[in-house]
């Protein structure tokens, strides 16, 4: 269970360091917008800590990101991997069964909602306009 903590807890923080990085925002910036210290920012982005829900949403404030932002990437992160875990189940299968033109169809439709799904949620995670 532990693991899964650091898991999102690093999810989250890769998040946060590559929106405040497209934002041009130092450390020290973010932690003064939100109202946190620069190592409370440094801790959250290397996933040495949990946010809480009140945090992020200082975050995702001080960023112009909607509340629940971040929560999205984690959702994001877990698709992907569902994604590399189904092409290497795949992979497995015509290794061992050869390409059937059925199989062929089923990679496609399945690749093409996946790579739909993802764009989705990469549209859900651009930055506001002003």
């Amino acid at each position: 269970m532990k693991k899964d903590i650091r898991l999102q807890d690093k999810i989250i923080g890769d998040e946060i360091a590559r929106q405040r990085k497209l934002r041009e925002l130092t450390q020290e910036d973010l932690a003064w917008a939100a109202g946190v210290s620069r190592s409370h920012i440094s801790r959250l982005e290397h996933g040495m800590c949990t946010p809480t829900y009140r945090r992020l949403e200082k975050i995702e404030d001080a960023m112009d990101l909607p509340h629940g932002f971040f929560s999205k990437a984690k959702r994001k992160t877990e698709v992907q991997e569902n994604i590399d875990r189904t092409v290497g189940d795949l992979k497995l299968d015509i290794l061992h069964r050869g390409l059937s033109e059925q199989n062929v169809r089923l990679l496609v439709a399945a690749t093409t909602a996946l790579a739909d799904t993802l764009e989705e949620l990469e549209k859900e995670q651009q930055p506001k306009r002003r």
